[in-house]
């Protein structure tokens, strides 16, 4: 049953607005050294990674062009192809490539099979548990594809939900031009998602941050007798968003015996009550998603076990004191006794 917000606000495209406060403050507050980004609180591009089930023919580059092409998240799982690409943002389509050092992540019930370097590249991949260092050079600089570049392919054997890409946002440099005259950026790192059940989010070509629902629990184990109903509250907290703008988010849950109720707390903070309805359900374990779509879109499981309802007399086999204790319980018997009285 889908449920949209008490308060509906004037949407805002996520490429209407660029750079919201919030993505200059995830800057600020990042672990890795930030001389460089504290001059130029924009990254100068992006380290982006593709996904997509392996190819026929591995070895054969990425067709796409556009940034905005690029697959951040798909639900596929097996053999996996993480394409990276670089967007150079700041500098634009003209823009020629020397080198790239970068340190990618993947999640641990994940492998690495094989990687392969685009355009001429030479390098190494160091792999380190479920981290690699990747040095790859370019000796010819070569350009563009629309306005991005195919760099590298990885082929991962992807088991469950996971992450392959970024550990932190300024892990990696690439050098743009040819020498003597190349010269260093800062591009900001993101991360591809696979096997994706509910949840997942992606990054914007144009820096905006999305609206990310971020639901407490994520997980709700509730327990019903059949024909009854049970509730529980769920806390939504709305990241990201346009400047100035509350996020538009509509809530929804994915079986016929969840309803929704949504209250606002004030901008992007929520309180979704769930109400379980058990009266169709037969005994045992059920399961479903409550879904908090936007840009992006959060989820939280609900894992629902329905025992049998006890069984009581009918208010007619009641006696007049109303003393459930003083009824006849039922005797067992078996249909051959049960012919003998009527013969």
């Amino acid at each position: 049953m889908i449920i949209q917000k008490k308060t509906i606000f004037k949407m805002v495209s996520r490429n209407s607005l660029l750079v919201p406060a919030l993505f200059f403050l995830l800057l600020v507050n990042s672990t890795t050294p930030m001389t460089p980004a504290l001059a130029n609180p924009l990254p100068d591009g992006l380290i982006m990674f593709h996904v997509q089930p392996i190819s026929l023919d591995p070895y054969t580059q990425n067709p796409i062009n556009n940034c905005d092409d690029i697959v951040q998240y798909t639900s596929a799982v097996g053999i996996m192809e993480f394409d990276l690409f670089f967007y150079p943002a700041a500098y634009g389509p003209e823009t020629t490539t020397y080198s790239m050092n970068a340190v990618v992540q993947w999640s641990e019930t994940w492998s690495v099979l094989d990687w392969i370097f685009f355009e001429g590249g030479e390098g190494t991949v160091d792999i380190n548990g479920n981290q690699a260092d990747v040095a790859i050079t370019w000796p010819s600089c070569p350009g563009m594809n629309g306005d991005v570049f195919h760099a590298a392919r990885f082929i991962v054997d992807v088991v469950g939900h996971g992450h392959f890409g970024q550990i932190n946002w300024f892990d990696s440099t690439v050098f743009i031009g040819c020498p003597p005259d190349a010269f260093a950026t800062l591009p900001f790192m993101t991360s591809a998602e696979a096997g994706v059940v509910c949840s997942y989010c992606y990054t914007p070509c144009d820096f905006s941050s999305p609206c990310h629902p971020f639901p407490d629990p994520t997980v709700l184990d509730l327990v019903v007798n059949q024909g009854s109903t049970v509730q529980s509250d769920i806390q939504v907290t709305v990241g990201g968003g346009p400047m100035g703008w509350p996020c538009t988010t509509f809530f929804l849950g994915t079986e016929e015996w969840m309803d929704l109720t949504a209250e606002n707390l004030g901008w992007n903070d929520w309180t979704l009550t769930l109400t379980v309805d058990a009266s169709e359900l037969a005994p045992g374990f059920h399961e479903g998603w409550v879904r908090m779509e936007d840009h992006c879109v959060g989820c939280t499981k609900v894992n629902l076990t329905v025992i049998p309802a006890t069984s009581v007399p009918d208010e007619g086999d009641l006696p007049d004191d109303g003393d459930i204790a003083s009824v006849p319980l039922p005797v067992s018997t078996t249909w051959g006794s049960m012919k003998t009285l009527y013969r």
